[in-house]
């Protein structure tokens, strides 16, 4: 059965006519939640209960020359699934932008519906609705660029068809100037203007194209350039005739690697390739079309037209892409280790917590005991801040607790092992107060940061050890008055390239097998999470400082 739903949304009010969106699942409840999760919106909604009906309504959509802008289908469904469906919705209408809805989130699934349905986009069971409303809108845009595409292909065709009407009507001229001797200087004049205006044209055309367009010759010397390759070197069109290509557009003395005119002067075919340029991270598909014919090839007359293409968007969304494979991973792994990890842990906590009611208080065992069960719990903690890398610490995670507490209960933890590398810990309170100045946060959490600061600050040093310094203080210069914690080694430093990656997931600039740069990310994200704030300064060849600060609980009961 299918139906319509009228509804409105005002980041689509540019377009003309409300997108149509076809929603496919076997799941009555399912399509009536997206019902009322897009009331209001301004698409159009058409559901169907199975795939087969789906087919049968884009059928009818096509014959009423109506179809969809975006197709969302269920995974799992009877007699047809989702990517079986969205295969043959490629496949009959390639334009249709393709969105799966499932709660299966494996890799496996992922690649099949990528690789047979061209899916680039998915819906999780159950779904967000600023998750959902971004897809629709994403789809909606892409959709309306595909269309735009093919009305300036359009237009483009039709001005060719425009250049070639002048040509010809330029013959004409042609054969009336042999016929007509009395007035020749004149009709001379009247085609050149003709001509002149033709040239002016063609080289309107010629600038009016985005990307960087060079006519050269054999030896790499460019003959012409278009204004884009201006802006690329930074130089006057006027100044771009008798350099090299390569000098302009790579910064390069030779060729170069990868050039695609070294094969089409031999294969005489147009050749395309990719080169990268170093110095400023960016990356273009290069095209070299012979403009020689074959029979010529070689001679003085050789010539090429290059065109280059920046695809550094391209590619980043490339590792986007690989980088959230990557993550999908780790999330199915940590799954798999929370489970194996928790219950050893759950049995020494429980263990710990019967031989702390058997030892006295005042026997240093029990200060050991309580120390295990404190490492203990930090552990099951770490581990659920690893399966929740990406959700927002729930309020009831917090606690009161003040920032000496959360820095002495860590050095003893961490003590041992500062000693083993020949580090001196030196902890300073510089400011009054700071036991009183109570923070609203996770401490395990935030134990587990200060952890990771004094791990890194070891793996900075040498073997002869040095000196990592754990400062304290309270900041009342803004508002609200916040409690500033301050780690500073005496390391080998960071670069200034490698500062502005540090807290991104999966970079670390240590050998492989001891670091999987995800440490800093995690500890960005925790610090987030609990309101606060963090910032590095690095000098290299000295040393390291890392910043961090939280607020002060307004309500300090």
């Amino acid at each position: 059965m299918v139906f319509h739903d009228n509804i409105e949304s005002s980041a689509l009010h540019e377009h003309k006519a409300r997108p149509v969106i076809l929603a496919v699942d076997d799941e009555p409840f399912i399509l009536n939640s997206l019902r009322r999760e897009l009331k209001g919106e301004n698409y159009e909604l058409i559901t169907a209960n199975s795939g087969m009906e789906g087919l049968e309504a884009l059928e009818k959509c096509a014959q009423s020359g109506q179809l969809p802008f975006v197709v969302i289908s269920d995974f799992k469904m009877p007699r047809m699934d989702g990517v079986e469906f969205l295969e043959q919705v490629k496949r009959r209408w390639p334009k249709l932008q393709r969105v799966l809805l499932t709660a299966y989130a494996s890799t496996t699934l992922l690649e099949d519906a990528i690789n047979r349905g061209e899916v680039n986009r998915f819906l999780n069971k159950p779904w967000d609705r600023h998750q959902l409303k971004s897809v629709l809108i994403s789809a909606c845009e892409q959709h309306q660029l595909q269309m735009e595409n093919e009305l300036l292909l359009q237009e483009r065709a039709e001005q060719n068809e425009r250049l070639e009407a002048q040509n010809s009507r330029l013959k004409d001229l042609n054969g009336q100037l042999r016929g007509w001797n009395e007035n020749l200087e004149e009709l001379v004049d009247a085609r050149a203007r003709q001509l002149n205006f033709a040239k002016q044209e063609l080289a309107t055309t010629f600038d009016a194209i985005g990307d960087p367009v060079v006519l050269i010759d054999g030896d790499f010397v460019i003959q012409r350039a278009n204004r884009a390759l201006a802006e690329h070197s930074r130089l006057p069109v006027t100044q771009l005739k008798g350099r090299r290509c390569h000098e302009l557009v790579a910064g390069s003395e030779t060729a170069c690697e990868g050039c695609p005119v070294q094969v089409a002067r031999v294969t005489r075919q147009t050749t395309h390739s990719q080169i990268g340029l170093a110095w400023r991270d960016v990356r273009f598909a290069v095209s070299a079309f012979p403009c020689a014919p074959p029979d010529k090839a070689g001679g003085d007359g050789d010539r090429f037209v290059c065109t280059y293409r920046d695809i550094t968007n391209e590619e980043r969304r490339r590792r986007q892409l690989l980088q959230s494979q990557k993550m999908a991973a780790l999330g199915e792994m940590a799954g798999a280790v929370a489970h194996e990890i928790n219950n050893p842990l759950g049995g020494i906590l429980a263990f710990a917590q019967i031989m702390l009611r058997e030892v006295p208080e005042h026997d240093e065992k029990h200060q050991f005991l309580e120390c295990i069960e404190d490492s203990a719990k930090r552990c099951r903690a770490t581990v659920q801040n690893l399966l929740n890398y990406a959700r927002f610490s729930p309020h009831e995670e917090r606690q009161l607790v003040n920032m000496p507490t959360i820095v002495d209960k860590t050095t003893r933890i961490f003590s041992h092992k500062l000693s083993l590398h020949n580090i001196d810990l030196e902890v300073i309170e510089a400011s009054e107060g700071l036991h009183q100045a109570w923070l609203h946060v996770n401490s395990n959490e935030v134990q587990g940061v200060l952890l990771n600061l004094l791990h890194n600050a070891i793996d900075a040093m040498d073997e002869e050890g040095g000196r990592v310094r754990i400062t304290q203080r309270i900041d009342e210069t803004v508002e609200p008055s916040v409690v500033v914690l301050q780690v500073t080694d005496e390391g080998c430093g960071i670069s200034e390239e490698h500062l502005q990656k540090i807290f991104n997931p999966f970079f670390t600039t240590k050998e492989e097998g001891k670091g999987t740069g995800l440490g800093l990310s995690i500890s960005y994200q925790i610090v987030m999470d609990n309101d606060g704030a963090i910032d590095v300064e690095s000098v290299v060849g000295e040393g390291t400082s890392f910043t961090v600060s939280f607020p002060i609980a307004e309500d300090q009961r």
